[in-house]
């Protein structure tokens, strides 16, 4: 079923764009990926991808669904832990803005930020009860999946983490186990197809994730950043990895050492 399925979509994809990466959807995602502000699609470090497969591997992550992420990580932030959409005055020290980004992106990442904090009301008590600084919520997004922090935090509802500090986000163990969180919950929506093209689509959309316009008109740059992480461009139709249900604070203590 997968292979046909990856059949029709080659068929669909072969008369895609071949040119510069999108602009960004109707929902505003953008892929970061060029954050020194350069044109086209930034180059990976073998050092920064060896870094991430590292700290996944001592997460006891599988090599697909590391696999996976690293290819998610580029097209967010180029696979650097300290990129930022959003107000750069309310940005942690040492993060880097994404200056390929329009002002109105920006203010609009931001906004965005302060609209998922304020309608997050067990965040509210988390301010009141445990003293969580409520900017750190609101600069707009960062980090290597470029997760507005309340989406990030919400992967660790009702478990000692659930009041986590926003700029977590930038901290790549916090982030990746986020990540593993967000994925497992995608692979449960209604729509979705199976494939790293499916998963990825429901990544910066998740309504999208089985749209198959919306895989197409994506295809030609998600094949540039499996090739850019080291994998074949012919990943991007195959399965997905799985996501089984796992203690996501243990994974974020196995990662950081001390689990």
């Amino acid at each position: 079923m997968i292979a046909l399925l990856g059949f029709f979509l080659a068929l669909l994809v072969a008369g895609a764009s071949k040119g510069a990466p999108g602009k960004g959807d109707s929902n505003g995602e953008e892929d970061m990926n060029a954050a020194s502000g350069g044109g086209g699609d930034a180059p990976v470090s073998s050092e920064g991808l060896q870094a991430f497969r590292e700290l996944a591997a001592r997460g006891n992550l599988t090599a697909d669904q590391t696999d996976f992420l690293a290819f998610v990580a580029y097209g967010e932030s180029g696979l650097k832990s300290n990129v930022g959409l959003g107000d750069p005055s309310m940005f942690p020290t040492g993060t880097k803005p994404n200056t390929r980004a329009s002002k109105a992106l920006q203010e609009g990442e931001a906004r965005a930020a302060r609209r998922a904090f304020e309608n997050a009301g067990w965040l509210q008590e988390c301010v009141d009860a445990a003293g969580v600084d409520p900017y750190s919520y609101q600069f707009g997004s960062g980090g290597y999946f470029a997760f507005i922090p309340t989406y990030a935090v919400a992967q660790f509802r009702n478990t000692t983490l659930e009041c986590s500090d926003g700029f977590a986000v930038f901290d790549p163990a916090f982030a990746i186990a986020a990540a593993y969180g967000f994925a497992r919950g995608l692979t449960q929506r209604s729509g979705y197809l199976g494939t790293y093209a499916s998963l990825r689509s429901g990544w910066g959309y998740p309504a999208k994730i089985g749209d198959l316009e919306r895989i197409s008109r994506k295809a030609a740059k998600w094949r540039r950043h499996l090739a850019a992480v080291g994998l074949p461009e012919s990943r991007l139709f195959a399965d997905a990895p799985s996501f089984p249900a796992r203690d996501l604070v243990q994974l974020y203590a196995m990662m950081r050492g001390v689990a």
